[in-house]
């Protein structure tokens, strides 16, 4: 996809995914909010924020609705001076927003562009992804709790 400042938005969703049998598409948008969770958590453990534009740039996306406005505000908000006090200029460090293919039922983006240069230096997305597919027997339960009243 084409990026208007010049760039390329490459979509690594065929090559990382989380995949639980037998969900909901309810469980997977809650599996896909504890990944966006547990990615914000890894992100800061992890050392690597500096202005906060990566952290606040993650969002989640599913077939009723998408993130990508909520996190672009907060993410460039959070951006007026790194840790040193420089100043710098995020406005274009936004990837566009992700359009769900059909056949995806949720997925989790980091907008910030520069963002799998992070990942790849150290994993904090796809850490997350593990943690929650571990844990989706326990989001599956509550949800279904909820549901029944229980």
């Amino acid at each position: 996809m084409a990026n208007p400042t010049g760039g390329e938005y490459i979509s690594y969703l065929d090559e990382v995914r989380v995949t639980i049998k037998d969900a909901t598409e309810e469980v997977l948008q809650a599996v896909a909010f504890q990944i966006e969770a547990y990615a914000k958590v890894n992100i800061q453990a992890n050392g690597q924020i500096d202005t906060g534009f990566m952290l606040n740039s993650v969002y989640v996306v599913h077939r009723q609705s998408s993130g990508f406005g909520a996190a672009k505000s907060v993410a460039q908000s959070k951006t007026i001076s790194r840790k040193t006090g420089e100043t710098v200029d995020k406005s274009k460090a936004m990837s566009p927003e992700y359009q769900l293919e059909p056949k995806f039922a949720a997925a989790v983006i980091v907008g910030a562009n520069y963002a799998i240069y992070q990942e790849l230096g150290q994993p904090f997305l796809f850490p997350a992804g593990e943690q929650a597919a571990r844990d989706a027997g326990g989001v599956a339960e509550q949800i279904y709790r909820e549901r029944v009243n229980d």
